[in-house]
């Protein structure tokens, strides 16, 4: 009886002891499951339910029926114009015809100099005063050409993306820039956000570093055997931060900001469908991760009125990509 009883009492015990682990387990889980929606609702739904609001009062504002947008219009055609003029005259491999439109102009001096700039063999091919410009010494490789095509690239981006919008606004919608992103106020509210956003995307950004597609991407500007980051590489990150402000204006900023009071939330769905296009040609985890991405940092930026948390996690993503790939290439 008295082992029975000893034998009953410890399974009562160990009952107790798994419904306890079970409970405290249930409750972890329950506890992860409420963090994690307070986290989606920070980032999603609470930047939603303000920029339906004020797209219902804005809407409200109007005679019925509403009149055409006159932001909408002139973000959407500016933002096409510009991207087609980055695809047809802003891309290295382009240059000639940026070229030609010099000479056409009567710039024929700087079209001859960009074309020797950007030639391998530094020689002006494209240009109509070829004839008479000077010709290096046959067979000499120009030692700069890489980072001078990278620099035009640079460039390009920058006009395309910040210098054009900022005309739009100030000429055609009378705006102050700073309504577009570019605000101080209240910008580290949620910066653990972004700290989270970072440290998710880190781990990953190593994984990929080993497909053999990224190395042969990342970094832009190709290390010589034994070359010294300074300056060339370091030149090269500090024209690529600027790409990505610039990068970061025209699509959080620009598009975003520019068309929210009609669109609401659905303009980062708007935006989002061109950010995921000028991936094309990447690695395709990176091309889908630009999806996610320009969702949830039109979010943020749509929310906080700012896109500078942003232009800093993209410009550190970026950076930890270049050297995740070079040290899987071993460089380090």
């Amino acid at each position: 009886m008295l082992a029975k009883w000893r034998r009953g009492g410890q399974r009562g015990a160990v009952t107790r002891h798994s419904a306890g682990c079970t409970t405290e387990m249930e409750r972890c889980r329950v506890s992860l499951l409420s963090r994690l929606k307070l986290l989606f609702d920070r980032i999603f739904t609470h930047p939603a339910h303000a920029a339906e609001r004020e797209t219902r009062d804005h809407l409200n504002a109007l005679p019925d029926p509403p009149p055409l947008d006159y932001n909408v219009v002139v973000v959407f055609i500016t933002a096409a114009l510009s991207l087609t003029l980055l695809e047809y005259y802003g891309m290295s491999n382009r240059y000639p015809e940026t070229v030609k439109l010099l000479d056409a102009v009567g710039l024929n001096q700087w079209a001859c100099r960009l074309d020797a700039a950007l030639d391998t063999w530094g020689s002006a091919r494209h240009c109509r005063m070829s004839d008479t410009w000077p010709v290096p010494g046959v067979g000499e490789a120009l030692p700069n050409v890489e980072i001078n095509r990278l620099t035009y690239w640079s460039v390009g981006c920058f006009t395309v993306y910040f210098v054009i919008p900022v005309i739009a606004i100030k000429v055609f919608l009378r705006q102050r820039i700073r309504d577009f992103g570019l605000s101080f106020k209240g910008i580290f509210k949620d910066w653990w956000i972004y700290a989270l956003m970072f440290g998710v995307v880190l781990p990953l950004v190593f994984v990929v570093a080993r497909d053999p597609h990224f190395q042969d991407t990342y970094p832009f500007y190709s290390l010589a055997e034994g070359e010294p980051l300074w300056p060339n590489f370091w030149r090269w990150e500090f024209m690529y931060f600027t790409q990505f402000f610039a990068l970061e204006f025209f699509f959080r900023g620009f598009m975003v900001h520019g068309t929210r009071a009609r669109l609401g939330y659905y303009s980062i769905f708007a935006m989002m469908l061109p950010y995921c296009m000028i991936h094309f040609g990447k690695p395709m985890p990176e091309t889908i991760g630009a999806i996610i991405a320009g969702i949830a940092l039109g979010s943020l930026s749509l929310k906080s009125r700012s896109i500078w948390l942003g232009v800093a996690i993209h410009a550190s993503v970026a950076l930890s990509m270049d050297f995740a790939s070079l040290w899987q290439k071993g460089y380090f």
